[in-house]
């Protein structure tokens, strides 16, 4: 594999835009790209510096149809001890609010925060085929039909575990779970 972008071919020059190595950056990206595709919803969108990083509440947040939204903290499946640090803080703080990157709310609805698990040794391999010039979109070789099916199993099991945390959790996340069930056929 070419490690700078002066080795790669040069029919693959609008690869520049990409990062030259895969990352949680960059498997956050292709999570939130697959996810807008997952029926229900209607928009992805990167959280504020301030949500991600600043506090750690999530990195995206996902409008669906219904208008409910999900804040999402994206993690890989190699640390362990990183998805049981991100359990807990969704535990102890399973509702958020929307900030810009100042810190001011710019949205004070409530969202239930999930955690979305992605296997980082398979989409490396399909992120790094795509710079090879192997495939045109580095999802192209993710099955997303089962990452979908995952994803959502997995937002659905991380609601259901925290209904009884927050007293208004269930008037919040009963729409979003009756929406996700709907769309998958349920």
């Amino acid at each position: 594999m070419p490690n700078s972008f002066e080795t790669l071919p040069q029919e693959n020059i609008h690869l520049k835009e990409y990062p030259k190595e895969f990352g949680n950056d960059t498997g956050e990206k292709m999570v939130s790209k697959l996810l807008e595709t997952m029926p229900g919803c209607s928009l992805v969108k990167e959280s504020s510096e301030y949500d991600n990083q600043k506090e750690g509440l999530f990195d995206i947040i996902m409008e669906l149809k219904n208008g409910s939204r999900l804040a999402i903290d994206i993690t890989d499946t190699a640390n362990p001890e990183r998805q049981e640090e991100k359990i807990k803080k969704i535990i102890k703080k399973p509702l958020v609010v929307e900030h810009n990157d100042k810190g001011q709310v710019v949205d004070d609805n409530e969202m239930p925060r999930v955690l979305i698990k992605y296997d980082i040794s398979t989409w490396g391999k399909a992120y790094n085929n795509f710079l090879k010039g192997e495939t045109n979109d580095p999802l192209e070789k993710i099955d997303q039909k089962e990452y979908l099916t995952k994803f959502r199993s997995q937002i659905i099991q991380c609601l259901e575990a925290q209904k009884y945390y927050h007293p208004r959790f269930n008037e919040i996340y009963q729409p979003i779970l009756e929406l996700l069930k709907k769309e998958k056929g349920e």
